[in-house]
Parts: structure tokens; C-alpha cells; sequence
């Protein structure tokens, strides 16, 4: 949240040769602020005795993370291509601006700062040994100034033939991305009526198919071929809006730790301690599904102890830690698997819990329903 910005500001004012305007006292008290709002963060976590929890945040998952990357390792040239990919489709657009002739001063002032946003930001994040697509997400307001700058000169006749013709080809090229995109995640939906997720995944289909065949429709009509940037705009909006707020939350059970939580909280009782073996230490989303903490045991003496301990508890393995468990437990049948993303999630027990209403122990009944 420093470094992108700051990237862009200083390699704009040292193209521009205007340096000095890091000394003004708006800069100055910009940088006060951002201070004044981050900073009881982490006192209060040092206060706390939680120094750890600072290191992990600033130095590991930042610097750590960029020179000796323990995941997410990625070649140099990783977003040459990503770039496309999550820009899209308004990187497509943004070749169409190198040269482009503009009207003033402003304008210039304006394209310089957007190419110097996105080359540092990428540069930057090329430079680091850990890789991922979001990590350049705060190039997205950059990439839109250039691609609305072309989208404008077509739409007021300022493109030359060459540009408009090339803005043609993309704006097609586009639009038959989403036809036929969505048509083909419309059939494999379809074939898959009985998956659950596949309406969420055949509404994103269809929409995406529509859009396009809006898009198509001004662009293969003369006189309404001036509306394309607008139809394309609309296009992407409705076909982000159907992924972010229909087909991704559907499918968030099957990506994140939500749906085995929810089984998990109807088999646990007052009075259980929930535990897991050999979690990563910041490893979140069982304790948020679940509502409530998560003890993370990591020494098999330890979990031995609270396996023949006096309470009952329900323990969380991985599919990477079931063997270490297992040496511990023995050879007790999960009362629960699940997956999580592409992972394999296990939950045990070492007490069985009351009777459920059909006289089958609940554990059992709840593993049949929820296993996948």
C-alpha cells in the first residue's frame, strides 16, 4: 500500500523533474495520516506481547516473501503474461495508446503517469522471486486511463484509420471471447445439472453469451458501431457481476473451508475442545468458518495427551499431516472428510457424541451427508 504508490508519484516526479514536490507540506501530511491510521495496529499488537504477529505481517510475508520465497515462485517474465489475463479486456486497448496523439499538456502529463504506473509496479514485482497475478492489481486504475483514452478517441473520431481498424479487430476479438466463452460454459453446465454449483456456473455462461451478442450487435451495424466501447463496457460490467455476485459465492464452499466448518459446528458440542495438528500458525479460515478458536497442536506428545485426555475433542488433519496423526491416533475413522480447494481435510473424534433423533450417532450421520 506504500511501495505501489510510491512508485508511481517518484518515478513521475523524476520524469518531470519535479523532485522537490516531495517536500510540500499536502505530501507531508498525506504521509502523517497514513501513519496516524496504521500505527495503533501495531502498538496495540506489541503492547499485546504479540511481536510476532508484526514480524509475520511486515518482514516474512513482504521482504522474506520477495527474496527467499517459500511459494509462488514464478519466472521473471510471469506478468507479460498475467497482465493480459487480469486486465483484461481493457489491456487490450492499452497498446492502442503508445503514441496517440493528445490535445494539451495535461493529457501527455496524464499518459506519462499512467505508463510509469504500470512499468515500475510490474518491474517491481517481476524483481521479486514470489509471483502472484493480485499482486499488480493496483495497476487497474492506470491501465483504465489508457484504455478509456482510446475508447474516447474512437467514440469522438479522433483515432486515426490504422487505430480504428486495430480497435475494431479488438473490440471483435472481445466480443467473440465472450460469446464463445459463454457458450461453452453454458453447454458444460448444462451437461452437469446434477453437480451442485452448475445453475451458478450455466447464469455466468449465459450472461457472458448475451453480453456478446449485444457487443456483436453494434459492432456489425454501421451506424451503431460508434456505441461498441460503451456495449463492450457493459458487457464486462454484467459478466463481472454475475462472477462476483452469483457464481463465485456459490462456489466458495467448494473453494474455501466454509461448508466442512458448517458440518463441523453441528457435531461439536458444548464443552469440546476443538483442536488441529499441524496447521500453518496463521492459518485463519477454520477458525472464521467455524466461529470459534481453534487450538493448533503441533508436537504428537502433546496431541497424545489430549487424545486420551478426559474431554472430547474434535481434531482438523490435513491430507499432508494424516500419517504423523495417525501414529497417534491409530487407526480411527474420520467422522468427517472434506474438500477444501484441492486439499484433503480430515476430522476425528475420540469420544462419540449423544445418540442422534434416529437413534444413529450423529457423528456417523453427518459423515454420510457431508463426505465428498
Amino acid at each position: 500500500a506504500w511501495i505501489c504508490p510510491g512508485l508511481a508519484i517518484v518515478s513521475y516526479l523524476v520524469a518531470t523533474r519535479r523532485l522537490r514536490e516531495l517536500a510540500r507540506w499536502e505530501v507531508l501530511a498525506g504521509v502523517a495520516a497514513c501513519l496516524a491510521v496504521a500505527s495503533p495496529w501495531y502498538l496495540l499488537l506489541l503492547k499485546q506481547g504479540r511481536a510476532d504477529v508484526v514480524v509475520e505481517a511486515v518482514f516474512r510475508q513482504n521482504v522474506e516473501r520477495f527474496v527467499n520465497p517459500w511459494d509462488h515462485e514464478a519466472p521473471f517474465w510471469y506478468y507479460l503474461q498475467y497482465f493480459w489475463v487480469d486486465m483484461a479486456p481493457w489491456a487490450f486497448l492499452v497498446p492502442l495508446a503508445v503514441g496517440l496523439p493528445r490535445k494539451n499538456e495535461g493529457e501527455r502529463r496524464l499518459a506519462l503517469l499512467s505508463w510509469l504506473w504500470i512499468a515500475t509496479i510490474v518491474v517491481f514485482f517481476s524483481l521479486s522471486r514470489s509471483k502472484r497475478s493480485p499482486y499488480i492489481l493496483p495497476i487497474a486504475p492506470a491501465v483504465a486511463l489508457l484504455a478509456g483514452e482510446v475508447a474516447l478517441a474512437f467514440v469522438t473520431g479522433r483515432l486515426g484509420l490504422e487505430r480504428r481498424t486495430w480497435f475494431l479487430r479488438v473490440a471483435g476479438a472481445l466480443c467473440g471471447g465472450f460469446v464463445v466463452g459463454g457458450a461453452v460454459i453454458l453447454a458444460g453446465a448444462l451437461l452437469r445439472l446434477h453437480e451442485t454449483g452448475a445453475i451458478p456456473v450455466a447464469f455466468l455462461g449465459l450472461t457472458a453469451l448475451v453480453a456478446g451478442v449485444l457487443v456483436a450487435f453494434d459492432l456489425l451495424r454501421e451506424r451503431t458501431r460508434v456505441a461498441a466501447p460503451f456495449s463492450l463496457a457493459v458487457a464486462t460490467l454484467v459478466v463481472y457481476l454475475a462472477a462476483g455476485g452469483v457464481t463465485l459465492p456459490a462456489l466458495d464452499a467448494y473453494k474455501s473451508a466454509r461448508a466442512v466448518c458448517e458440518q463441523v459446528g453441528r457435531l461439536v458440542r458444548p464443552g469440546d475442545d476443538v483442536v488441529s495438528y499441524g496447521f500453518w500458525k496463521w492459518r485463519a479460515e477454520y477458525s472464521y468458518y467455524l466461529g470459534r478458536p481453534i487450538t493448533n497442536l503441533t508436537d504428537p506428545e502433546v496431541l497424545r495427551e489430549a487424545w486420551g485426555g478426559p474431554r472430547r475433542i474434535v481434531l482438523f488433519v490435513e491430507a499432508a499431516r494424516l500419517e504423523s496423526a495417525r501414529q497417534v491416533i491409530g487407526d480411527a475413522d474420520p467422522v468427517l472428510t472434506g474438500l477444501v480447494g484441492r486439499g484433503t481435510i480430515y476430522v476425528f473424534t475420540n469420544r462419540q457424541p449423544l445418540e442422534s433423533r434416529g437413534g444413529e450417532p450423529e457423528s456417523r450421520a453427518i459423515s454420510k451427508a457431508g463426505t465428498r
